[in-house]
């Protein structure tokens, strides 16, 4: 397109929408008051701020780190489009209660200490949305309310964390565009959207910020001068010392203190779009990006204020990055980092899930039957419920994560029969020969009590003093492994809520692992596994074939979580799921346990030093309303 007829396109769009008639950045200083007097822009903010209302620009699409200052800017900019356009404005969260929370809550007193919006008087005040006397309006609804959203005329539309949509096979559309055509017959017409990425792939803040002209933020070396993108990769630090945080400039090598990243961020600090193009105020996107303008902002650009624990921003950045390791779930934890500081959308680091032949190929020469290895401390186990078996592992557990496998039995009888649970019995009290000299055996399990959950918890309560838990599996996203508790009336005992989709993704991850190299250390974590027979092909098939993984948005909050669910040929009966059913509760064992591995090895030690407590003590079973006994009579 030659660059006369581009400018003719430009002049014709700009005559239909009308330019305010004092820019808002202006507005803003002149008539909003923060809690110093004064209200300044961040120097990232300005030109999103001027783009809001450029009429040369469709949308406007923020893609920016947590603490960027987005509710701010958009609360100021909502009062400007009251006050000095009278514009419609409608704003649509995932839920409508998300929305409604956000009007009253944040905008709502927003409005009311800008003087410039409070002296405008107001014909209606509901939950839905505020209208004023010189017609000015503020309507929210949620992704999830069609028929709400199907009412709203409006200049404005401002989408909100988009990436938390839950999109239905039976909705209209793309729930945002469906959205964005409540704007149509305007002659003004405003369309933003916001985000914290979500998963690459699954993204709408990334589909928007892709479809755009993808302004970054750059700004320059203290050393060297070069003016770059700078990602939160770029910022070092010495073991276990994130306070001696800096950044390292790609370019030069040169080392540079948070005090001068901020003061770089200030001085030099500017966006360009993905031509390489400087963008100011005033300057649209080029039209071969359909007027679209996109905002991708990490938390390198941070000039506000940081935790006061902390010695500087960097120092924060670093100690969220060094507490991923030791976090329950440090995918998860990783994840969030990625989201909410790099504004990224997150690469999954095991998108594969393990194969049974590699883990074949990696099992180890120790027989848990004749000696446990020395690493292992404390051992939980996991058991599944069926018509006509009962399955059970026994996991080991040691240091920096690392968990050994020590026996797994499919114990065959129907499970009305109580010879079946007196297998069960006989398996999950076992004692096991452990290199110090002592005997061990399992500290805690977990039996999933959801099938035959009479039977099943009057076997458990006749144990809770083994350590045995009565369990089901919550087939909610997003909770935790340990999970709410409650009562059982009938067996009186208290029955664990186990977050199963979370416990199973961890599992994975840790499937995943490689054995290291000759002379090295095994990775954190790291799942060991003995080559006997009960730990073969089908064991592996079950552990990593039975169930399949994908991403699904849990209602309540609209973020993706794992979610695992039988394969068809575990449902037609080919391939048994117990292995990884059995393997969640063993672990869910271990949290419940909730013990301290290094002090529980001295106490091994200790108990090896003394002959008379050499051999596993054993607690008296108790028989009072014995399962058994009331089975057979």
């Amino acid at each position: 397109m030659s660059a006369s007829i581009e400018a003719g396109i430009k002049a014709l769009t700009t005559a239909i929408r009308v330019r305010p008639r004092i820019p808002f950045e202006r507005w803003a200083e002149e008539n909003i008051r923060d809690a110093d007097g004064v209200f300044r822009f961040r120097p990232y903010q300005i030109v999103p701020a001027a783009s809001i209302f450029d009429p040369a620009i469709y949308s406007v699409s923020l893609r920016q780190y947590s603490g960027a200052g987005k509710t701010y800017l958009f609360a100021a900019a909502m009062a400007y489009a009251v006050a000095q356009l009278k514009l419609n404005i409608a704003t649509q969260f995932p839920t409508a209660k998300q929305s409604e929370d956000w009007l009253r809550r944040k905008l709502k007193p927003f409005l009311v200490n800008t003087s410039a919006t409070d002296s405008i008087k107001t014909v209606r005040d509901v939950a839905g949305g505020i209208y004023w006397q010189n017609g000015a309006s503020i309507e929210v609804s949620g992704a999830n309310s069609a028929s709400v959203t199907r009412t709203i005329e409006a200049h404005w539309t401002n989408s909100e964390e988009i990436d938390a949509y839950i999109q239905d096979a039976s909705d209209e559309g793309d729930k945002v565009k469906v959205f964005e055509k409540r704007t149509r017959g305007r002659g003004l017409q405003i369309h933003t959207r916001s985000a914290y990425p979500s998963v690459k792939g699954h993204s709408q803040i990334d589909a928007a910020f892709d479809n755009s002209d993808r302004c970054n933020w750059f700004m320059n070396c203290p050393r060297c001068g070069v003016s770059r993108y700078w990602h939160p990769r770029e910022i070092v630090w010495p073991d276990d010392r994130p306070e001696k945080a800096e950044v390292e400039c790609p370019e030069c090598s040169g080392l540079f203190s948070d005090a001068e990243r901020r003061e770089s961020c200030l001085s030099s600090g500017h966006w360009r779009n993905r031509d390489g193009e400087t963008v100011g105020v005033n300057d649209p996107p080029p039209l071969k990006y359909g007027s679209n303008r996109g905002f991708h902002l990490n938390c390198m650009a941070h000039v506000g204020a940081y935790d006061e624990s902390r010695t500087s921003y960097l120092h924060e950045i670093a100690a969220e990055w060094e507490a991923v390791e030791d976090a329950p779930n440090p995918e998860k934890a990783r994840r969030a980092v990625v989201n909410t500081m790099w504004a990224e959308s997150y690469s999954l680091a095991f998108e594969e899930k393990a194969r049974t032949p590699a883990l074949l190929r990696q099992r180890e020469d120790y027989d848990p039957a004749v000696m446990l290895p020395e690493e292992v401390i404390a051992l939980t186990w996991g058991g599944d419920v069926n018509k006509r078996f009962l399955s059970a592992v026994i996991m080991g557990w040691g240091l920096n994560g690392e968990s050994w496998a020590i026996d797994y039995a499919d114990l065959q009888g129907h499970v009305d029969n109580p010879e079946t649970w007196k297998r069960l019995e006989r398996f999950v009290f076992q004692s096991f020969r452990h290199p110090f000299g002592i005997e061990i055996s399992c500290l805690k399990g977990c039996l999933d009590t959801r099938y035959q959950k009479s039977i099943a918890r009057k076997w458990v309560s006749n144990y809770t003093g083994r350590g045995v838990v009565a369990v089901t599996g919550s087939n909610q996203l997003g909770v935790p492994i340990i999970d709410r508790a409650s009562r059982d009336k009938e067996s009186r005992i208290t029955v664990q809520s186990i977050g199963t989709h979370e416990a199973k993704d961890l599992l994975n991850q840790r499937l995943q692992l490689r054995p290291p190299e000759d002379g090295e250390e095994y990775p954190e974590n790291f799942k060991h596994y003995p080559r006997t027979n009960a730990f073969g092909s089908s064991y592996f098939r079950g552990l990593t074939e039975a169930e399949e993984s994908f991403y699904k948005r849990a209602p309540r909050d609209g973020e993706l979580y794992p979610f695992y669910q039988k394969t068809e040929e575990c449902y037609n009966g080919n391939l048994r799921n117990e292995p990884l059913d059995c393997e969640t509760y063993a672990l869910a064992s271990l949290k419940l346990l909730n013990i301290n591995l290094a002090g529980h090895r001295e106490v091994l030690k200790a108990r090896a030093s003394n002959p008379a407590t050499a051999k596993q003590p054993r607690r008296k079973i108790p028989r009072r309303n014995s399962f058994i006994g009331k089975l057979s009579s």
